[in-house]
C-alpha cells in the first residue's frame, strides 16, 4: 500500500471535486420510536435539513479552498466570522454556537452568525452551529449541525490508500488536523506500546492508529463518505492514550466482520485522557464500539450525535469516566452485554437523548462500583432484558443517581435495582414505564445494603409483573405517580424495606393495588383516562386541553389525575390553565401537562386576573395557605394581583395591587356559595370604609372604578348574613366548614350560572364535590 502523506494544500488541488461532493456533514440518527414520540420527546433527536447553506470568512487562512471549507489553518489573533442560512420552510428554529477545545466549551452564542477571535496559542478548536426545530411546547423534534475545525498549527489531508498513522505522526508536536478524504480507508497492522499510569504499567495492544499526544483532530467528510475499516477482528482502529484535546468525527468506523467475532474495541481509550470528543460517528462490528479501560482516568469526554451498533460485548463500555456527556446517540445490538455501561468509578456524567435497544442484556447500566451522581435524561430503552439497571450507588457517599424523563417499554423488566453496594439514593422522575413483560420497576436483593429510592411523577402501566416490586432493605418513596393496569400488584413490598405511597393513582392492577403496604395521603384509585395507551400515548384526557404531539385538543371527559398531586409539589412548568396544582403522572410539572378545567384561587396567593379570563395564575408558584382552595370569580377589567385573605359564606376579604398607582378595576361577583340575592344591596369596603354600594341583579353584583388597594371586603350592605343553601346534605363532625363558590365568567364566553357547584373547605384539606362547576 502506498503510505505517502501529502500536505493538505497539494492534496486538495487534485481532489477538489471529491471534496465538494462530500462537503456537507451527514448525520443520520432517525430511529423508529413507535408511539413514544407522541408521548414526549425521548431518544435521539432526528436529523432534519434545517441549514440551507453556510460560510466562513475573515483572517488570513491557509489551505482554505473556498468559503464553504470546513477545515483550514488560521493565524493567532485572526477575527473570523461564521454564518449559516436557515431553511425558510421551517419555523421555531433555534441556533446555538459553541467553540470547543476538545470537549471544553470556551464560548457560546445564538443567532445565524458568529464572530470569534483566534486565541494567541498553538492549538485546535471546533466551531459548531447546531440548529434545533422545536414543537409548540418546546420539545426538540429535529436537529441539524455544521462544524469547522480550525487550527493554528498543522493540517494534513489523507486520501484512501495513504497511511493515516503516518499523517498523525507527521503533525507537529503542538498538534493539528488530519482530514480524511472521502472514500474507504483500509487499515490492518496493529501497534503495541507501553501503557502506564502512576504505580501501574503494562504492554497492551493499543490499536492500528495510535494517538498519544494532544491537540489532534481526525475528521472525515461524513459517515456515508469517509469509511475507516479493517478486515481483522483483532484490530482496534483508534487507540488513544495519555493525551488531551483529541477529536474524532464525521466518519464510519467499521469492523468488517460478524459482530460475534469481534475481539477488540473500535475506539480504545487508555491511561489519562481529558477534554476529548467523539461525534458524528457510525461505529459497528467490534467487541466494544468505545471502550475506556478499567484502570484509566477520563475527564470531560463528549460522545454525541453518533450511532453505535453490533458489538460482541458492551456497545459503550465505560469506566473511570467523570464529568462527561453522552448525547443524542443510538446504541444497539450488543450480542451479550449492555448497550451503555457505566461500569466502575464513573461520576457526574450526563446521558441525554440516547436510545438503547435490541441488546442481548440490558439497555443502560448505571452502577456496579463507586458510580455516583450520574443522570439519564430523556432516554429510551426497548427490547432489552432490563431497560435500565441500577446496581447500587457510590463508595464514598454521594447524592446518588438520577433518571429523568426516560421511557422503558417492551423490555423484560423496565427498571431493575439491585443493592450491589451501599446506595445513597436513586431518583426517578417524569418517566414512562409500560408494556414490559416483567415488573415495571423491579429489584433484587444481593448484598443486604440499605438505601432510599424516590419515584415521582412517573407512569407505570400495563406491565406483566408488579408496577413496583421491592424485595430490598431499601425505602421506596412513591409520589405523584400513576400505577395502573399491571398484571401483578400495583405496589408490592416483598423484603425488609418499605414502600411509602402518597398522591398516587393506584388502579386496576390485577392482583390488587397494594401488597404488604397501604394507600397513603392523597392516594386515589380511579381510571386515569389516558389518551391512547395502546399506542403509547399516556397524556391525560382533559376537556380544557390535551397535548397530542402536534397540537392541543379537547376531550369530552377529564382525568381524575389532573390537579391531584401533592399540593406542595411545583407545577411551575405546566401551561395555563393548570389549576395551581401538579398533575399526577409522567407529565406532571412539564409543558405537556394536560390543562385544568378548574379555575381556582388559593388563599393568600397573589393572582393576576386579565379581563379576557386568561393567564390568571401566579408564576412562579407560591406556597398556599393550609392547602385550602376557593373557586371564586372576579371579572376584572384591568390586570390586578389579587390575594384572597379570608372568606365566609357572606363575606370575601382580599387585597388587590398593581404597579400603576391610579389603576382602577371593575369587579363582578356571581351568586354561588357566597350569597348574591337579586334586589339586595352589597358593599365593597377598603380599610373599613365603604367604597361603593350596589344592588344585585341577574344573580350578580358589579362594582365599577374601584381603586387598586388593600384590605377590601365585599359583603351584604349592613353586614346581614343569609342562611347557606346547600345542594346536598353535608355531614362533618367536629370540623368547622368554610364554603365559598362562585363562577368564572369569561368575557369572551358569556354563560349563565349553573347551580349546584360547590367546594367544601376544611382547614388543611381541599375537597371538591362531584358537582364542581366546569368552565
Amino acid at each position: 500500500m502506498d503510505r505517502k502523506v501529502e500536505n493538505k494544500k497539494t492534496s486538495r488541488m487534485t481532489n477538489t471535486s471529491v471534496f465538494i461532493a462530500y462537503l456537507i456533514v451527514v448525520l443520520i440518527l432517525i430511529i423508529g420510536l413507535s408511539g413514544v414520540a407522541r408521548a414526549f420527546h425521548v431518544g435521539v433527536i432526528p436529523h432534519a435539513d434545517l441549514i440551507q447553506s453556510y460560510t466562513s470568512s475573515g483572517g488570513t487562512p491557509e489551505y482554505k479552498d473556498s468559503n464553504t471549507d470546513l477545515v483550514y489553518k488560521v493565524q493567532q489573533g485572526d477575527m473570523l466570522t461564521f454564518s449559516i442560512t436557515l431553511n425558510p420552510g421551517y419555523t421555531n428554529l433555534e441556533c446555538e454556537w459553541t467553540v470547543r477545545k476538545g470537549s471544553a466549551v470556551l464560548t457560546s452564542a445564538t443567532g445565524t452568525s458568529f464572530s470569534w477571535t483566534v486565541p494567541s496559542e498553538n492549538s485546535t478548536w471546533e466551531i459548531e452551529a447546531e440548529v434545533f426545530l422545536r414543537d409548540a411546547v418546546g420539545n426538540p423534534v429535529g436537529k441539524d449541525a455544521v462544524s469547522w475545525s480550525i487550527t493554528t498549527v498543522d493540517v494534513v489531508t489523507v486520501n484512501p490508500g495513504e497511511s493515516i498513522q503516518d499523517a498523525i505522526d507527521s503533525i507537529c508536536p503542538e498538534g493539528g488536523v488530519v482530514e480524511l478524504a472521502a472514500g474507504i480507508h483500509n487499515v490492518s497492522a496493529r501497534t503495541t506500546m507501553p501503557f502506564s499510569r502512576p504505580s501501574w504499567s503494562t504492554i497492551i495492544d493499543v490499536g492500528v492508529l495510535v494517538i498519544g499526544r494532544g491537540n489532534i483532530t481526525i475528521k472525515g467528510h461524513g459517515i456515508d463518505a469517509t469509511i475507516v475499516q479493517t478486515d481483522d477482528p483483532s484490530t482496534t482502529i483508534f487507540g488513544i492514550m495519555n493525551c488531551t484535546n483529541v477529536n474524532i468525527q464525521n466518519m464510519k468506523i467499521y469492523g468488517n466482520f460478524d459482530r460475534y467475532n469481534g475481539k477488540v474495541p473500535g475506539i480504545n481509550i487508555h491511561g489519562i485522557v481529558n477534554d476529548s470528543a467523539f461525534s458524528d460517528l457510525y461505529v459497528e462490528n467490534f467487541k466494544y464500539c468505545i471502550y475506556s479501560q478499567y484502570n484509566g482516568d477520563f475527564d470531560n469526554i463528549t460522545i454525541k450525535d453518533s450511532t453505535f451498533a453490533y458489538a460482541r460485548g458492551g456497545v459503550l463500555w465505560l469506566s473511570g469516566m467523570d464529568n462527561s456527556l453522552i448525547e443524542n446517540c443510538d446504541i444497539s445490538g450488543s450480542a451479550s452485554w449492555f448497550g451503555l455501561d457505566f461500569n466502575t468509578n464513573c461520576h457526574n456524567n450526563v446521558v441525554r437523548n440516547c436510545t438503547s435497544r435490541h441488546n442481548g442484556n440490558n439497555g443502560f447500566r448505571i452502577g456496579y462500583s463507586k458510580t455516583n451522581n450520574n443522570t439519564l435524561e430523556n432516554c429510551i430503552a426497548y427490547n432489552n432484558v432490563y431497560g435500565y439497571l441500577f446496581q447500587g450507588s457510590p463508595i464514598p457517599p454521594g447524592p446518588g443517581n438520577f433518571m429523568k424523563g426516560c421511557v422503558a417499554y417492551n423490555n423484560i423488566e423496565g427498571v431493575h435495582i439491585s443493592d450491589a453496594y451501599a446506595d445513597q439514593g436513586l431518583h426517578i422522575s417524569n418517566c414512562l414505564i409500560y408494556n414490559n413483560t416483567g415488573h415495571g420497576i423491579g429489584s433484587e436483593l444481593w448484598h443486604n445494603k440499605n438505601g432510599n429510592i424516590w419515584i415521582t411523577e412517573t407512569t407505570i402501566v400495563n406491565n406483566g409483573g408488579d408496577g413496583i416490586y421491592n424485595e430490598l432493605l431499601y425505602n421506596f418513596y412513591v409520589k405523584n405517580c400513576i400505577i395502573a393496569g399491571n398484571v401483578g400488584y400495583g405496589l408490592k413490598n416483598a423484603g425488609g424495606g418499605s414502600i411509602t405511597s402518597s398522591y398516587n393513582d393506584v388502579w386496576g392492577n390485577a392482583l390488587g393495588n397494594y401488597n404488604n403496604t397501604t394507600s397513603g395521603t392523597g392516594d386515589i384509585s380511579e381510571d386515569p383516562l389516558f389518551a391512547d395507551p395502546d399506542n403509547g400515548d399516556f397524556h391525560l384526557k382533559s376537556q380544557a386541553g390535551r397535548w397530542n404531539g402536534t397540537d392541543w385538543v379537547n376531550d369530552n371527559e377529564t382525568s381524575p389525575c389532573i390537579d391531584a398531586g401533592d399540593p406542595n409539589s411545583s407545577y411551575s412548568n405546566e401551561i395555563y390553565p393548570h389549576g395551581q396544582r401538579i398533575n399526577i403522572g409522567a407529565y406532571g410539572n412539564t409543558s405537556e401537562a394536560s390543562k385544568s378545567p378548574y379555575h381556582k384561587i388559593y388563599l393568600s396567593v397573589p393572582m393576576t386576573i386579565y379581563s379576557n379570563g386568561e393567564y390568571s395564575y401566579p408564576e412562579p408558584p407560591i406556597t398556599y395557605k393550609d392547602n385550602q382552595t376557593v373557586n371564586i370569580t372576579f371579572n376584572v377589567s384591568d390586570t390586578t394581583n389579587l390575594t384572597i385573605n379570608s372568606y365566609t359564606s357572606s363575606q370575601i376579604s382580599f387585597t388587590a395591587t398593581n404597579t400603576t398607582t391610579d389603576q382602577k378595576m371593575n369587579i363582578t361577583v356571581y351568586n354561588g356559595t357566597f350569597i348574591v340575592v337579586n334586589g339586595k344591596k352589597y358593599e365593597i369596603k377598603k380599610d373599613g370604609i365603604v367604597q361603593q354600594t350596589k344592588t344585585a341583579s341577574y344573580n350578580k353584583v358589579v362594582f365599577t372604578d374601584i381603586p387598586v388597594g388593600s384590605d377590601y371586603v365585599i359583603t351584604e350592605s349592613g353586614g346581614k348574613q343569609h342562611k347557606l343553601p346547600v345542594a346536598r346534605p353535608v355531614v362533618v363532625t367536629g370540623i368547622a366548614i368554610l364554603i365559598v363558590v362562585a363562577y368564572w365568567r369569561y368575557r369572551r364566553r358569556r354563560r349563565r350560572m349553573r347551580s349546584g357547584g360547590l367546594i367544601v373547605l376544611v382547614p388543611g384539606v381541599a375537597i371538591e364535590w362531584s358537582s364542581f362547576i366546569y368552565m
